[in-house]
């Protein structure tokens, strides 16, 4: 070798360099891997979220898109979707307090909208009474009103 070469590195001097770029490299890979694996098994759990409250089922599903995922909030009564998305955000799922509240309403709309159609019902009875209506038609808005009666008070049990 001449004064004027650099000396020739060992296969253990490069290993060495090399391995220090190759964790440089690699590290931030199994980070990057490590992180998006956390971010499954986040939205994992969080979609194995399910509530149940008087008979409703939330069970969240997701919405993916090719830039954006969304959360569907289908909520199931029986064996069927009763309600598919609801005023709650599509970024987030329904807190187990959330969902309740949201039930809640939605039977007290229900008994308010049952006890209009009672009143209904019942100011056409009375019509029928003073014009001399048939009986069967009184018969069939009694039977009405027995089976609102009847849906109302189903509904209040809940």
């Amino acid at each position: 070798m001449t004064s004027k070469q650099k000396p020739v590195k060992s296969y253990m001097e490069l290993a060495l360099e090399w391995e220090a770029r190759a964790q440089v490299l690699f590290g931030a890979e199994l980070f990057e891997m490590q992180r998006r694996q956390s971010e499954i098994e986040r939205r994992r759990r969080m979609l194995n979220i399910k509530h149940d409250y008087k008979g409703y089922v939330y069970i969240p599903e997701e919405d993916k898109d090719e830039d954006n995922v969304k959360i569907k909030h289908v909520i199931w009564f029986g064996n069927r979707i009763k309600f598919h998305d609801t005023s709650h955000s599509p970024y987030s799922v329904m807190s187990r307090d959330d969902f309740e509240e949201f039930i809640d309403s939605h039977i007290e709309r229900r008994m308010k909208k049952l006890m209009e159609v009672k009143s209904l019902l019942l100011e056409q009875s009375v019509e029928l009474s003073m014009t001399g209506g048939s009986d069967e038609m009184a018969e069939k808005v009694e039977k009405c009103v027995a089976i609102l009666d009847e849906l109302y008070e189903e509904e209040r049990s809940r």
